[in-house]
């Protein structure tokens, strides 16, 4: 059976603000290609092509895969045990709106959870 996708009249604003950092990022993406280029211009094409092509793909592997650990370790409740710098940055790089609403959800389970 084929997923049902949800359609909207109007955009909701979670995909706007999802489509807001698509294109910021893809903007950064651009600003580094074109910086990259007026740095190595032509010289990038003659240099060690094996082996530049050898360090992006382990770069593209290496940091796919950083990024699936950090997932698992975020779903199985594990990172902020091995890492508790992970739960300051986190804490720090979201607003005051957002953290309430995480406060007032975790204060919800720990009353459910005592029952």
């Amino acid at each position: 059976m084929a997923e049902k996708v949800d359609t909207y009249k109007t955009t909701p604003k979670n995909v706007k603000d999802l489509m807001k950092v698509a294109h910021i990022i893809t903007e950064d993406i651009l600003k580094r290609v074109e910086a990259s280029a007026k740095k190595y211009g032509a010289a990038y094409i003659l240099a060690d092509v094996q082996k530049e092509l050898d360090q992006e793909v382990l770069d593209i592997v290496g940091w796919t895969l950083l990024e699936a650990i950090r997932i698992r370790l975020i779903l199985s409740n594990r990172l902020a045990q091995l890492d508790k710098e992970y739960l300051k940055k986190f804490l720090k790089y979201h607003n005051t709106e957002y953290l309430e609403m995480l406060k007032n959800k975790i204060d919800k389970e720990l009353v459910n959870r005592a029952k």
